[in-house]
């Protein structure tokens, strides 16, 4: 993992930008203040100072900020009254930051979601919401010049409670608390010192070296930096001389890296205290170590087993530790292919690109909830649960996703087709193409993510061959059989193909269903050839009967009568020559080229038709299927019964391999093998238990070996 002069030199310019936005020299900056009371645009007012939040679709609380920060934190504060359900979830308000603009009178709007929790009080009959945003300058920016007028800030409801109403709405900023700033503070750190320039300037090397290279520095090392410090401070402000040693290190290999040095008596040896800090934090929270972790490492406590669990149970119910949920199931599961999928909205007009987003939390929030409360990894073949959101709901069902995106735990009906992670639709468009399932990729899938048995890669060249006779209207495991005639395509595909037409029933987006829409391309062709004019110059020589190289009234009309001598309208064809017709000394004529523009349009206007009315057609789903032990299954219910009480040893082995290749850091080897056995039968024997897996991930040699 070498690092080049290009990367060293982007690496420096990081550390310079963060260290500049952390530490803050000169006066506070003037704060910004705005209040909706007497500067924002009202919309659907009840009366004057009060704006009811309304639909989703409408313009909800918007506050309109000309004279706002360009850049630091903004603290937004909402008041709202009618908010009487003990049971109401704060998180279905969404605050939204951005710009907007006029066009034609009509607003236009360029809005970000802010992604941050209220903080939430209570006052008497109103509710107080409290949104802290750290940087208004990762939304859009207006700027004057491009037309925009001022920032917005628009809040609303996604639940849509009746009566309910905002009182208030107040932004303001720069918002600091305290001056200097927080993060000025953890750099600068308070000492009795201060006053002695040299003293205090090693104190805050020192204890900025110790939490940024995660591990207790030496006298030498410090004594390095404050050298360098010394140097600088002869030509430098004393912030901008200790600013260039801070950034020293932040490029240096102890912060860019997990260092772990070996000894030189044995080619392997058990991390150091510091060093298991680092790698356990960096596995579950893909940060590092908090203070209660490195004071464990200082007394030299960490190692204990019990510790230990005590310590990755503590760490799986922090927030934090969902980066890991985040990354570990985007590698596992492929979550991140569906960002590379574009969606047929010719086929799923219902489909938005957020709805991408939804699908992967889905399964993200599932993993997490099996994972905290230390579920089986069995409930990721099937459970009685799911996580769903109203915009999800909706989109199962076919229909177009709104409402509220909070996610919430629900409990499924005995005969549901959306228990475990087989059934989410994240699996479904991540291995689809975009119009359509894809057997061999869910097969392919299942059998590498799931089993741990990779086939091999495909040839480049291989397709599925169309030119069958009837190859499109056979369902897609007659097109598989009639693909694998062939022995060389036969060997992979009895392995995965049965696996994938067990998903059958799911479309590309996850919808369940019992026939396939697909485009009747023979039928789209036919219609397209129908509204194409081959030769619009040969027509027009058709109509020009005199030669005279324009068309008269009486030509157009003579035409028309031959052309469809049923469905004449005289208004109607005048109005049409009249308006691509030129005048020439009082003749109405058209010229060569107007025709031709003319006939362009009209075919313009036609093939909008036809592709926006695409025919389909449907071929009933078959997801019955011979699997390569030559057990018959029916869909995804026969698919679960036959992985839960077949295959749960290959599951076990698979997930271990998964979680351990991720807490190590590295691809596994044939010497590991031995952990892998063991890590497996304790899993088994603790029947699948998540949480319990991670822990014996941590204790087991391996990961506590450099």
């Amino acid at each position: 993992m070498g690092i080049s002069a290009l990367q060293i030199e982007y690496y420096i310019e990081a550390a310079n930008q963060a260290l500049d936005e952390a530490i803050f020299t000169g006066e506070q900056p003037e704060q910004k203040f705005v209040d909706f009371k007497t500067t924002t645009t009202i919309t659907n007012p009840d009366e004057d100072l009060v704006l009811r939040i309304t639909n989703p679709q409408k313009h909800g609380g918007l506050l309109a900020w000309k004279d706002f920060p360009r850049e630091g934190p903004v603290v937004v504060e909402v008041a709202i009254s009618g908010l009487d359900d003990p049971d109401y979830v704060f998180g279905n308000f969404i605050l939204e930051i951005g710009q907007r603009a006029r066009k034609k009178g009509n607003p236009r709007y360029s809005l970000q979601v802010a992604s941050v929790d209220p903080e939430v009080s209570k006052q008497g009959d109103l509710v107080h919401l409290r949104y802290r945003i750290p940087k208004i300058e990762a939304f859009p920016i207006p700027h004057a010049e491009r037309g925009f007028l001022e920032l917005v800030l628009r809040l609303y409801d996604t639940s849509y409670k009746k009566g309910v109403q905002v009182q208030s709405m107040v932004a303001k900023g720069p918002y600091y608390e305290t001056w200097p700033p927080k993060s000025h503070r953890q750099v600068f750190i308070p000492s009795d010192n201060a006053d002695k320039e040299d003293v205090y300037a090693r104190e805050i090397l020192t204890h900025f070296m110790t939490r940024a290279w995660r591990r207790p520095v030496s006298g030498e090392e410090v004594d390095a930096l404050h050298d360098a410090y010394l140097e600088h401070r002869k030509t430098d402000p004393f912030v901008e001389a200790i600013k260039k040693c801070l950034a020293r290190v932040l490029i240096a290999p102890d912060f860019l890296y997990l260092v772990e040095r070996k000894g030189p008596t044995a080619p392997s040896e058990r991390l150091g205290s510091y060093e298991l800090a680092n790698r356990l934090s960096y596995f579950l929270w893909s940060n590092m170590p908090d203070d209660r972790l490195f004071k464990l490492a200082e007394a030299g406590e960490l190692a204990s087993p019990e510790t230990l669990r005590a310590e990755v149970r503590r760490m799986l119910k922090d927030e934090r530790s969902w980066d890991f949920v985040d990354q570990f199931t985007s590698q596992w599961l492929s979550l991140y292919r569906m960002d590379s999928i574009a969606v047929s909205l010719e086929l799923y007009p219902e489909f938005d690109e957020a709805m991408k987003d939804d699908l992967k939390a889905q399964t993200q929030h599932f993993f997490a909830h099996v994972l905290r409360e230390n579920l089986s990894a069995l409930n990721f073949i099937d459970s009685d649960f799911t996580f769903l959101n109203e915009r999800l709901d909706r989109h199962y069902a076919g229909r177009k996703g709104e409402g509220s995106t909070l996610f919430k735990k629900v409990t499924l009906p005995q005969d549901s087709d959306r228990g475990g992670l087989l059934a989410q639709g994240s699996i479904h468009l991540a291995n689809s193409d975009g119009e359509d399932s894809h057997a061999i990729a869910r097969g392919v899938w299942l059998v590498d993510r799931l089993l741990g048995d990779p086939p091999p890669s495909p040839p480049a060249d291989i397709e599925l061959d169309e030119d069958i006779e009837g190859f499109e209207q056979m369902s897609l495991k007659q097109q598989l059989a009639a693909h694998v005639e062939k022995e060389s395509c036969a060997r992979c595909h009895i392995k995965i193909d049965p696996f994938g037409i067990a998903f059958e029933h799911f479309d590309a987006i996850g919808v369940f269903r019992n026939k396939i829409k697909m485009v009747d391309e023979k039928e789209l062709e036919k219609r397209v050839n129908a509204a194409t004019e081959e030769d619009p110059e040969a027509e027009f020589k058709k109509i020009d009967t005199d030669n005279s190289g324009l068309l008269t009234e009486q030509e157009w009309f003579a035409h028309a009568q031959a052309r469809n001598p049923e469905k004449q309208d005289e208004n109607r064809l005048r109005k049409t020559f009249t308006k691509i017709a030129r005048i020439e000394k009082e003749k109405e004529t058209i010229t060569l080229l107007e025709y031709i523009q003319y006939v362009q349009k009209r075919q313009q206007t036609a093939l909008k038709k036809v592709y926006d009315n695409i025919p389909d057609r449907h071929i009933a789903v078959d997801a019955s299927t011979r699997l390569p032990d030559s057990t018959e299954i029916e869909g995804l219910d026969g698919l679960q019964a036959y992985l839960l009480n077949h295959k749960k040893d290959a599951f076990a082995e698979s997930m271990v391999r998964r979680l351990l290749t991720y807490a190590l850091g590295r691809s596994l080897e044939f010497s590991d093998q031995p952990t892998v056995d063991q890590l497996t039968e304790q899993f088994k024997q603790n029947d699948y238990k998540l949480g319990t897996l991670v822990e014996d991930i941590v204790l087991c040699e391996l990961f506590q070996t450099k």
